[in-house]
């Protein structure tokens, strides 16, 4: 396996590698050296510039840290210090993906064209006992902040600024049970016993399965 000059080897019986000081000094000013793969090809085949895996290879069961570890094919952090107070605009985040078009370029008919994707492959294995299994997984962690999560705080964000508008705010295909599965844990927004709406109302526009269709949302329920 060749290695860009900024690598060094570290443990090559395990795989593992550690980056070199003129690496390292690059990331703490800001300016990380880039793992480019040019692709130049009218048909070329699939491409990473990058690729990390961990494989569980053991032949039986399987618990990673006694049932509370993980394994992990990578992993980012943004790690503030005890003394660090983020202020401003900023954004910190622990993963990017991110696709950039430069002048010129088209995103044409048929392409799938994502700034990041979760996917889950068990094609050749099996479920048992009803785990916990999605494509995608946010956390918020085990306990919060003393004094709440705050007033902007969500499980799931997503914003388009532009000044077009996207054909809808959240796209989903295939077959379930159920379209949203909810357990409030006490949830102040699931409420019992309203059937009656009145006072200002308005609709919320869906698509299922080719045909527009609108749920009511009012601001009284009795």
């Amino acid at each position: 396996m060749a290695l860009p000059t900024y690598y060094n080897i570290l443990d090559t019986a395990r795989g593992d590698f550690v980056l070199n000081a003129a690496a390292l000094a690059a990331i703490q000013g800001g300016s990380p050296t880039p793992v480019v793969a040019t692709v130049s090809t009218t048909n070329p085949s699939t491409t990473r510039a990058g690729y990390d895996q961990a494989v569980l290879s053991y032949p039986g069961a399987v618990t990673v840290g006694s049932g509370s570890g993980s394994v992990v094919g990578q992993r980012g952090e943004v790690n503030l210090g005890n003394a660090a107070t983020v202020l401003g605009a900023g954004y910190y985040y622990g993963m990017q993906g991110k696709v950039t078009a430069v002048s010129g370029a088209t995103i044409g008919a048929g392409a799938h064209a994502f700034g990041l994707v979760g996917q889950f492959d068990l094609s050749v294995g099996h479920v048992t006992g009803d785990p916990q299994i999605s494509a995608i997984w946010g956390d918020m962690g085990a306990t919060g902040p003393s004094n709440g999560w705050g007033a902007n705080s969500s499980l799931i964000s997503a914003q388009n600024t532009t000044a077009f508008a996207t054909n809808s705010q959240i796209y989903t295909y295939g077959a379930a049970a159920y379209f949203h599965t909810i357990s409030s844990n006490g949830g102040a927004f699931v409420g019992t016993g309203h059937a009656t709406p009145s006072g200002t109302m308005k609709t919320l526009k869906v698509n299922i399965d080719g045909t527009d269709l609108y749920i009511l949302a009012a601001a009284v329920w009795s």
